[in-house]
C-alpha cells in the first residue's frame, strides 16, 4: 500500500509543479536514494521518499545568510537490501529543523527526530522491530528557479546508518 501511495505522489507532483514559479513557504519534494548499513554481511537498499516543509519567516534576523525551515519527511525501502542470504527493508518518519544558506548553490543542514520501522527475513528466521532517536544530515543544493531546488544529501538515520540521496523539491 505504502508503494502505491509513493508512486502516486511521484506521478501527480510534475502535475503541480505546472503552477507559475513561486517563493511560497509551503514546499514538497521527492528522494532516491541508497540506505547504507555499517555492518559486515549487509548490502545497501534502495529507498524512495516524500519530503514536505515550511520556510519560516526570518529568524534571529539572519535571513541575509541562511533560510529555515522545518520538513517532515517519509522513506521507505523499494529495493531491499542483502542479508546473510536473506533481504531487509526500512522504513523512516522524520521531523527537522532545516538551514540552508543563501544563494543559486547552498548548503543544508538538518536535524531533528526520527522513527524507524525495520525488517529482516533470513532463511528460517524474521524479525521486525522500531525504534526512534535523532538524526542529523548535510547537504548541497541548487536553486534553478524561484520554486525549485535539486539536492544531494546525507542523513544519518542510525549510529549505523546512512541515507545518501537526490531529491527534488518544489515551492507552491
Amino acid at each position: 500500500m505504502k508503494k502505491v501511495v509513493l508512486l502516486t505522489v511521484l506521478l501527480l507532483l510534475p502535475q503541480l509543479s505546472i503552477a507559475a514559479d513561486s517563493d511560497s513557504p509551503l514546499y514538497f519534494g521527492i528522494k532516491y536514494g541508497s540506505m547504507s548499513p555499517d555492518w559486515a554481511g549487509i548490502n545497501s537498499g534502495g529507498s524512495i521518499g516524500i519530503d514536505a516543509g515550511y520556510k519560516l519567516g526570518d529568524l534571529f534576523k539572519l535571513a541575509e545568510y541562511a533560510t529555515f525551515a522545518v520538513e517532515a519527511a517519509y522513506t521507505t525501502t523499494i529495493s531491499k537490501g542483502d542479508a546473510y542470504g536473506g533481504k531487509w527493508d526500512l522504513s523512516t518518519l522524520a521531523l527537522y529543523a532545516v538551514a540552508r544558506s543563501n544563494g543559486e548553490f547552498y548548503g543544508k543542514l538538518k536535524g531533528g527526530f526520527i522513527y524507524e520501522d525495520a525488517s529482516v527475513s533470513l532463511p528460517g528466521f524474521s524479525a521486525s522491530g522500531t525504534d526512534s532517536g535523532r538524526s542529523g544530515g548535510i547537504g548541497v543544493g541548487w536553486r534553478f528557479s524561484q520554486a525549485g531546488m535539486l539536492e544531494l544529501e546525507l542523513t544519518g538515520v542510525e549510529k549505523k546508518m546512512d541515507y545518501l540521496s537526490v531529491a527534488y523539491y518544489r515551492h507552491f
